[in-house]
């Protein structure tokens, strides 16, 4: 199939698939511009913050230490986000940061509190336990009652 058109008073056809050839002549055009694409994606040139997944050993005012895979990291705390709650120590978190980790010089942005998983409880097996360790008594003495009822009123 062909398209066909009057340019200039000449009759041009042409085939359909125009949009393909002309891609095929900016090829090295288009080919700079993925490269360039997949560098800045690659090396996250956009906006240089990183995330890492571990548990808090330490956190104070100013720091948080993470353990993550077995490794200690330092965040510095300034103008940092706790979106979904406070952390405290032995509480996993995502943390997102900017900087190095092994230069000490990395600062917290955002620190995600990851929720512990909820504990499930059987009410019957739980009503059956307390059943089963309850503490059995005796009447107490009449005379036993009334020698404690004394010392109640004179401890007062």
């Amino acid at each position: 199939m062909t398209e066909s058109y009057i340019h200039g008073g000449a009759h041009i056809e042409r085939p359909l698939f125009f949009p393909i050839r002309f891609l095929v002549k900016m090829r090295k055009t288009i080919f700079s511009l993925l490269v360039i694409f997949a560098a800045f994606n690659l090396f996250n040139c956009g906006n240089g913050k990183k995330q890492i997944k571990g548990v808090v050993k330490d956190i104070s005012d100013s720091s948080l230490t993470l353990i993550s895979d077995g490794d200690a990291s330092v965040f510095v705390l300034v103008n940092v986000d706790f979106p979904n709650g406070n952390v405290m120590s032995g509480d996993s978190v995502i943390v997102t940061y900017k900087g190095q980790l092994t230069s000490g010089e990395a600062q917290a942005d955002i620190v995600y509190l990851i929720p512990p998983k909820g504990n499930v409880i059987n009410l019957q097996q739980l009503q059956k336990e307390q059943e089963d360790s309850a503490i059995k008594t005796r009447p107490v003495d009449p005379e036993k009652r009334k020698k404690f009822e004394q010392f109640l009123k004179m401890s007062k």
